[in-house]
């Protein structure tokens, strides 16, 4: 149907809304975002043969027209507002000529510009076409403005109902202004909390650990004073450390890149360790600690077994913090086992201190707590809910809470699972739970082969190929990159079977030598080595050429069970080599016989020095080194020789501006440290290899202090711990 009417009466006509209506409608409608075609358009359009009389008798009759719009063909050919016409009509002689004329000579005769008359478009936003409008010349400012709404089809909208919408947008855009800065102050508010709440975790178990350590200096304190303020030193370093990890967990999911695996796990084992590693704790306080199985299980689910894991002992270990009294239980039941898209629900079940629905509704908010009196109380940050959550996220669950104040709360993960029709189930996980499972086969994997370590550091090249020649390998060292190259290259070697490439080293490094041996025509196996664990950083070592990848520290079972991959014999030795092979409960890497022979006299000697000791972890250390006692002795003599010269040259890379070379010493001190079980020698070399990466070399000097004092105490330490704990002979 045609736009234009011939005559006043025609049906077609559609009155334009008054002011109010208007209001409401800007009310109601408009956004940001809102283009011209949403506003009251007015629909008259007239062909231009329609007599001035009958454009006068609609002016007259519609007060709220504001103009008509001449088309002829669905071509727009000029607009004649109400005001233009009617001063017109108001000049002397003027009327009776110009009413008999058609309108759209009359549009000719007061103004050929009026042909020319701003149009826009229907999708042209409203602040564009207020700027557009008030652009006109001063005698067309107050004209309306012709808006093509369609091809063909042209609307007409007053400049009040223009400039409404743009007031209308302009409070919309103070609200939201508004808006933004009560958030900003409430995120400065939360900030300056957090902060407030992270001074006082930091300094809490800092002052601790200051304290204690200068206590044990005294010569006066009895041997149990003594091993009451070690332990208190752990205990605060562990607090450090757990605060540490919460924060980088947090910033690794802000910024999208932390990485969740997909594997077997057991739900019942899991429930296992979480309340075999807090009961310790829930003892301490008096709180009954306890798991319950209502339901059949899956005897596995695939999901990140390490992440499921930090999620409950989070959520228990609030529980037990804020229950005084009374009983904590980690309940976890199943969906019916016919269901094919099922869940997993573990509740942690307290009879604490419970909250209020305000504060229930700010639990899973970053930095925050119940209220400010539950930091002073019971400590905290205000991060683990919200990390548990997210990890949740992560994994396709959710958690949710319930709680009474006063009375208890109650914390709910829900997991899904895939249940295939041959998925195995446990039809009573309580007796699951408390079985005692049998050592992971994969500590009897067995090498055999050449490898070719290449590592710059001296003690982690004496672990490392320790560790690999007691499970049957022989392994070729190069320092870096360089070397690497030239023992690849030469014809008298003997045959490589794989490489272990380390990424960071002077010289040449891992990417580097490993494009080299790829361009080199090399295909051997390369194994890279990175202290980087993010997937940005694994990938790149993929990248330029490497088969598979392992980070730093080791995990000794893991880089066995890769090299176990690449190098051409079986992952576990013939079981007819009855002398040799082990049997499958009982690790490769067994004390030798002058070890047996001093075992009880050595448990003693770590457990005394466990407790005389506050720099360095004797059984972290041995860990590290297969539990060869004699390996981590030669580690601890490497690097009580290595780490003073590399202290001295790091405070001259950062006097001197050499970032690249003070990242790679403090790297090489860090990796170093946790070697022999020193953490916190390790944390103080990695704040400056962070800060060395970042080329904050004023802050790396800042802390180079701290960095001395630390290793500078190991260092005391490991000298004292090797000239009076030698290995027995037998």
């Amino acid at each position: 149907m045609s736009d234009a009417f011939p005559n006043a009466a025609h049906s077609g006509r559609m009155p334009v809304l008054g002011a109010t209506a208007r209001h409401a409608i800007l009310q109601a409608n408009l956004g940001p975002s809102s283009v011209i075609s949403q506003l009251p358009l007015s629909r008259c359009a007239v062909p231009p043969d329609t007599p001035t009389l009958q454009i006068f008798e609609i002016f007259d009759s519609e007060p709220g027209f504001a103009g008509v719009v001449i088309v002829a063909n669905h071509r727009f050919l000029g607009m004649v507002s109400r005001d233009r016409l009617f001063e017109q009509l108001s000049r002397p002689s003027n009327g009776e000529h110009i009413m008999k004329k058609p309108i759209l000579q009359v549009l000719e005769s007061i103004s050929v510009r009026e042909r020319d008359d701003l149009v826009l478009a229907g999708d042209c936003p409203v602040n564009d076409a207020a700027r557009a409008a008030l652009e006109r010349p001063n005698d067309q400012i107050y004209e309306p403005i012709v808006v093509q709404v369609a091809p063909g089809r042209f609307r007409l909208l007053d400049i009040q109902t223009l400039l409404l919408a743009q007031s209308r947008l302009l409070e919309l855009a103070n609200t939201e202004i508004q808006r933004q800065k009560e958030a900003a102050e409430q995120a400065s508010r939360a900030k300056s909390e957090f902060l407030t709440n992270m001074s006082h975790e930091i300094r809490t178990p800092l002052t601790a650990i200051l304290g204690f350590a200068d206590d044990l200096l005294d010569e006066r304190y009895t041997p149990s004073e003594k091993a009451a303020g070690i332990l208190a030193l752990k205990r605060n370093s562990e607090h450090l450390s757990k605060l540490v990890d919460d924060i980088l967990d947090l910033s690794k999911i802000e910024a999208g890149r932390l990485e969740v695996e997909h594997a077997p796990t057991s739900p019942t084992q899991i429930v296992k360790d979480v309340i075999s590693s807090l009961e310790g704790r829930a003892t301490a306080r008096g709180i009954k600690l306890f798991s319950g199985f209502p339901t059949s299980l899956p005897a596995t689910i695939q999901t990140d077994p390490m992440r499921l894991k930090q999620i409950l002992i989070n959520l228990v270990g609030n529980a037990i913090k804020f229950t005084e009294q009374g009983q904590v239980e980690l309940r976890v039941s199943a969906t019916d086992r016919n269901t094919v898209d099922s869940f997993l629900k573990f509740e942690v079940i307290d009879t604490g201190i419970g909250l209020t629905s305000e504060q229930l509704s700010r639990m899973f908010v970053p930095f925050t707590q119940a209220d400010g009196s539950t930091a002073r109380r019971f400590g905290g940050t205000g991060l683990g809910l919200s990390i548990s959550r997210r990890l949740a996220r992560i994994l396709g669950g959710e958690i949710s809470a319930t709680s009474t104040f006063d009375k208890g709360s109650t914390f709910v993960i829900k997991l899904p699972f895939s249940n295939p029709p041959q998925l195995a189930w446990i039809t009573d996980p309580k007796s699951e739970a408390d079985k005692v499972l049998a050592p992971d086969p994969s500590v009897n994997i067995r090498l055999a082969g050449n490898i070719l370590l290449v590592e710059d550091g001296p003690d982690n090249q004496v672990l490392i190929s320790r560790l690999l020649e007691k499970s049957g390998a022989c392994v070729e060292i190069a320092e870096n990159g360089v070397e690497a190259l030239a023992y690849i290259a030469r014809h008298d070697r003997p045959k490589i079977h794989a490489i272990l490439m380390d990424m960071q080293m002077p010289v040449m490094d891992g990417f580097e030598a490993t494009r080299r041996l790829r361009e080199m025509g090399i295909t051997k196996p390369i194994i890279a080595l990175t202290a980087n664990a993010m997937g940005h950083d694994q990938e790149q070592c993929l990248k330029v050429g490497c088969n598979h990848f392992t980070t730093k520290p080791l995990k000794r079972l893991e880089l066995l069970s890769i090299l176990a991959q690449y190098l051409p014999v079986p992952n576990f030795m013939d079981k007819s080599d009855s002398q040799s092979a082990p049997t499958q409960q009982t690790p490769v890497l067994k004390p030798s016989t002058k070890q047996n022979s001093t075992a009880e006299a050595d448990r003693k000697s770590r457990q005394t020095v466990r407790l005389a000791l506050a720099a360095f972890d004797v059984d972290a250390g041995l860990k590290r080194a297969g539990g060869d006692q004699a390996l981590f002795r030669d580690v601890a003599q490497l690097v009580c020789e290595h780490a003073p010269k590399w202290l001295a040259e790091l405070t001259e890379a950062i006097a001197s501006g050499n970032a690249t070379l003070a990242r790679r010493l403090a790297h090489s001190l860090k990796s170093s440290a946790e070697n022999v079980g020193g953490a916190a020698a390790a944390i103080a070399a990695r704040s400056i290899e962070v800060l060395a990466t970042d080329g904050d070399l004023e802050s790396a000097s800042a802390s180079l202090n701290n960095c001395h004092n630390t290793f500078h105490l190991m260092l005391n330490q490991l000298e004292s711990y090797l000239a009076n704990h030698p290995i027995a002979d037998s």
